[in-house]
């Protein structure tokens, strides 16, 4: 999994960070006296009760280490088991990964909501999920995942022939030059939002035009096609995939998950289902906290879009879109209980974030405080955080979390998705953000006869927030204007 995202890999030993670890063995008590007997980490599910009985002990670890080139560095390790079987985890440093957990969490609830409903059911909707498993806020382990690859990876498969061998990175290649043509700056980001104002729409679509232009819009397609055995195999994994990705895109929605860029899309080689992984943004903070902030809610660009072809977006997937969302709309006020786990420990992100607003978005929080409206938080959730403090600081962050909560439940009563959004900008202390401000709500409304300008603001059906969701996600005014690294065009 990790080494097609992160690149190549490189070995180490486990001796080179633990001894004990190293000489670890289960039949050997005497070397265990340090530790003791283990259990593989991941058996201890949330929806049902332990049985430790039952669970696979640690026989012994791999020597060897394999470390993922990465900002982090993350280790994926490798235990022996008493099932006589290998499991591999991902040990990362660094990143609180209760988010991650959380994300995985309710995705699995969101996974029951689906399978209890005939439609869903008898479609295949849902998601692939992994175990999280943070050890403090800083360090935390992640399943492996076998026979998977990132999107990226996988389009970048296919451009690699057309190039001849030549190094390739989608962003950095033709496309990305002509994309950098409009927004070239020494200092990162600060052209995008001045151009909200200064440039049309326009121009803008067209430039993200020629980007297109310089990138075959089937690699996605190609690439599934060489994993495909024959032609009944390329139909039954591309019909995997979209289902799948309907599924992942309006449940990463509800939970406002940002920065998906094709690395955070896993494909599995087996059946064709995506997988999410890495949510260091969720709640909208892809949108209120980025210097360059993204404005499009989910991503849905032409790769992935091209692959359902001869049939269309608004056609195939909308429809299972349009189941999911309305069995989550109907689970609602479960979905929101299971979130009161962010109230009762917020995250250290959060709180950070917290200490950062401007007075006039704390008087906001004050003025707009959403207890009333917040019906399936106990107060006792919220009482909770205040009371662990005498001073103001808890407070504000249990305003603050709520306030970041009650973006998921707007989604879930049928809010406007660009309405969300301009929410969440109005939320940044990003100087420049604030600036432009207006120029960039403009540019989220759409075109004077847009379907999210022209609907209402909230009490939407499943069907409209879906088309809305759908319009704002694929428009060229919108994709043209975020960040580059995001890679737009592909």
């Amino acid at each position: 999994m990790e080494e097609a995202k992160r690149g190549k890999a490189k070995p180490l030993q486990v001796e080179d960070f633990s001894s004990h670890l190293h000489s670890y063995h289960r039949s050997n008590s005497q070397l265990n006296e340090p530790l003791g007997a283990m259990e593989l980490p991941g058996q201890y599910g949330s929806d049902q009760p332990p049985e430790p009985n039952s669970h696979v002990l640690l026989d012994c670890l791999d020597s060897d280490l394999l470390v993922m080139v990465s900002m982090r560095a993350p280790k994926r390790v490798t235990f022996h088991g008493s099932d006589q079987k290998d499991s591999r985890f991902l040990v990362k440093g660094g990143e609180d990964l209760r988010l991650d957990e959380r994300v995985q969490l309710m995705f699995g609830v969101m996974n029951r909501a689906l399978a209890a409903n005939p439609q869903c059911r008898s479609r295949g909707l849902g998601m692939r999920t992994y175990k999280v498993m943070p050890l403090n806020d800083e360090v935390g382990i992640i399943e492996w995942m076998e026979r998977t690859q990132p999107l990226k990876a996988v389009i970048l498969g296919q451009v690699d022939p057309l190039n001849r061998g030549q190094t390739y990175d989608v962003a950095n290649a033709k496309a990305a030059e002509v994309y950098q043509q409009l927004y070239h700056t020494p200092k990162k980001g600060t052209l995008y939002l001045p151009k909200m104002r200064t440039v049309a729409a326009d121009a803008i679509e067209k430039k993200l035009e020629e980007c297109k232009r310089k990138l075959p819009a089937d690699l996605l397609a190609r690439g599934v096609a060489a994993l495909s055995h024959s032609a009944e195999s390329f139909l039954a994994m591309r019909a995997a995939f979209c289902r799948s990705l309907a599924s992942l895109t309006v449940s990463s929605y509800v939970l406002g998950i940002g920065d998906r860029h094709l690395d955070n899309f896993m494909l599995d080689l087996s059946t064709g289902r995506v997988i999410g992984i890495d949510f260091g943004h969720a709640f909208g903070s892809a949108t209120y906290q980025l210097l360059v902030p993204e404005l499009m809610g989910v991503r849905l660009t032409r790769q992935m879009t091209s692959f359902l072809e001869p049939h269309s977006t608004s056609v195939l997937m909308r429809t299972h879109m349009v189941h999911t969302l309305t069995v989550l709309r109907e689970r609602r006020t479960d979905l929101m209980r299971v979130m009161e786990v962010f109230l009762a420990e917020p995250l250290l992100d959060w709180e950070k974030q917290s200490r950062k607003l401007t007075d006039e978005q704390k008087r906001s929080l004050e003025e707009g405080d959403t207890q009333d409206s917040y019906s399936a938080t106990p107060q006792s959730a919220a009482s909770a955080v205040t009371s662990t403090s005498s001073g103001g600081g808890s407070v504000l962050l249990t305003k603050w979390t709520r306030d970041r909560l009650d973006g998921a439940k707007r989604k879930l009563d049928g809010g406007n998705s660009a309405f969300i959004t301009i929410s969440e900008i109005k939320r940044s202390v990003q100087p420049l953000v604030v600036t432009y401000r207006a120029d960039i709500e403009n540019v989220v409304l759409g075109c004077q006869g847009s379907l999210r300008r022209s609907l209402s603001e909230s009490g939407l059906s499943v069907d409209d927030q879906v088309d809305c969701l759908i319009e704002q996600a694929t428009d060229g005014n919108i994709l043209g204007r975020t960040y580059i690294g995001w890679a737009p065009w592909v």
